[in-house]
């Protein structure tokens, strides 16, 4: 595995568009800790269009602070320290086909005219520990909108997956 991989793991696009749901990809090699977040805006803002009054650019500013701030989003082994924190500011308007996304009856996406917004974040740690690595995933608790989150990761020559909530929301990396 090496790095160029986990970017193209990482650039895959969320593939259905649902609000309450998120997808956190991790992988792990080496003391290289990568973890990419993506998600509708609505799990972090309430709503998926451009800012149009001041509460909501409030709010659109707040959700970017908080993604800009992954030690407030993941707890982390201690002999874990950050290297660098990428978060794309989503495209406002997308319009989508029918068969694009895919949404659940009443999701809120009515009178929204087929907009979404989507919000993807990096993260990349370096870790002297590594033995194993927990990862405490503390999104559910910034932004409750979050119903659930699909984790996939690769670690220790593994790949696994696990569906998260705010009653689980912890992963372990060990071999």
């Amino acid at each position: 595995m090496s790095v160029s991989f986990c970017v193209n793991v990482f650039a895959e696009p969320l593939k259905a568009h649902t609000h309450g749901e998120g997808k956190l990809t991790v992988v792990f090699e080496r003391g290289h800790l990568l973890v990419a977040l993506e998600t509708p805006a609505a799990n972090l803002m309430g709503f998926e269009h451009a800012p149009r009054e001041e509460s909501e650019r409030e709010i659109y500013a707040n959700a970017l602070a908080a993604l800009r701030a992954p030690e407030k989003l993941f707890e982390l082994t201690p002999s874990c320290r950050l290297s660098s924190t990428d978060v794309k500011i989503p495209e406002v308007g997308h319009e989508h086909s029918d068969d694009e996304d895919v949404h659940e009856e009443g999701d809120g996406h009515e009178g929204h005219e087929g907009q979404h917004m989507d919000f993807d974040a990096t993260y990349d740690w370096q870790c002297a520990d590594q033995r194993q690595i927990k990862i405490a995933v503390k999104l559910f608790d910034v932004f409750p909108r979050f119903k659930k989150i699909t984790a996939e990761w690769i670690a220790f020559n593994r790949q696994r997956s696990a569906t998260l909530d705010a009653s689980h929301s912890t992963l372990l990396l060990a071999p």
